[in-house]
């Protein structure tokens, strides 16, 4: 059987880097605190990334789709004020008498305002005479339609990102792992579509991400693939919420692992669920990460499926992450004979 040790590497507490291992109590903490926000996301730090910033501010596009909402609509809202503010500097520089009623800045920016969304009240005009104040406003124009227009793109993209639909692709908050009658064990997790229409061609992929130690100094993360089947057979049907589990054999990186040696261990299991939503054709990407406190041993998940007063099959999402105590694997035929 293999141990923990095989996989843990040196467990000083003097290292500062944060990608050497660290004092297990500590990392417990940290496991937890990232458990609770491993939904739809994986638990992965970035650090002592260069030029990060202008990788960023080259790739804005992507940049302004991803930022969090709050920092997103005030980023929209000073690029707006920033435009009126600049014109309203330049226009406050043209002559007495090339913008009728424009005697201060409040009145310039005002004016910026009007002009940029076209407004046209009446009471604060340009001089047509006046050829630089006409540029200026010409400029401001076309400022205004390429600002719109890609703001507009950036907010459809945001509202339209495959991110939100895969918010409604709901995993369970923890996995069970029981016996089967062949000796081996199954590692269960629960996936279901909360919405009505369908995710086509979903496929599952299951990860068990371990520390490997080589050396004293010489240790890496590796990932290593487990087979995903779903109970009952077949393909993954996402009408309803299904079960799918990963068979701890011989041929399993879990096999000859107990729940005292990945508790010890510094591993974390990644399910990543990729389909099409049926509506708009969009590729769809959801994903979950589960910590070894995060499996309920000898228990296998309740049943969702119900039929109600009506007849028809419903989902009860209260029991969605229940589970029970799994019934022992029934002895094998020797056994059952008085055999050894």
């Amino acid at each position: 059987m293999r141990s923990a040790k095989d996989y843990m590497g040196p467990s000083e507490a003097s290292f500062d880097s944060p990608f050497l291992p660290m004092p297990l109590k500590r990392h417990r903490t940290l496991q937890r605190l990232a458990a609770a926000r491993a939904i739809q996301s994986l638990s992965l730090e970035r650090h002592n990334m260069n030029h990060k910033m202008t990788m960023y501010y080259n790739d804005m596009f992507h940049t302004l789709v991803n930022m969090p909402n709050y920092l997103f609509f005030l980023t929209f809202l000073l690029s707006y004020l920033s435009m009126y503010t600049t014109f309203a500097f330049l226009y406050m520089l043209e002559p007495d008498g090339c913008i009728t009623k424009v005697h201060q800045f409040s009145h310039a920016m005002w004016f910026s305002v009007h002009t940029s969304a076209t407004i046209g009240y009446g009471h604060m005009a340009p001089n047509p005479d006046c050829v630089s104040t006409n540029l200026l406003i010409l400029a401001e124009v076309l400022t205004t339609c390429l600002l719109q227009a890609a703001l507009l793109g950036v907010v459809y993209a945001r509202f339209s990102t495959p991110s939100k639909r895969a918010s409604t692709l709901r995993f369970s908050e923890i996995m069970a792992c029981h016996d089967q009658d062949d000796g081996t064990q199954w590692l269960c997790f629960r996936v279901a579509n909360l919405r009505k229409h369908q995710l086509l061609h979903p496929e599952v992929r299951m990860l068990f991400m371990r520390l490997v130690h080589h050396g004293p100094d010489s240790h890496e993360y590796v990932y290593s693939d487990l087979n995903v089947r779903q109970l009952g057979g077949g393909k993954l049907w996402m009408g309803v919420p299904s079960i799918l589990y990963h068979t701890v054999d011989a041929d399993s990186p879990l096999y000859g692992l107990n729940e005292e040696d990945l508790d010890e261990m510094d591993v974390e299991i990644l399910v990543i669920l990729d389909g099409i939503d049926e509506t708009t054709a969009t590729p769809i990407q959801a994903r979950r990460s589960y910590f070894p406190s995060d499996i309920r041993w000898g228990h296998q998940f309740r049943p969702v499926l119900r039929r109600g007063h009506s007849g028809r099959l419903g989902v009860d999402y209260a029991d969605f992450d229940a589970t029970q105590t799994a019934a022992p694997p029934a002895p094998s035929t020797a056994e059952s004979d008085g055999g050894v």
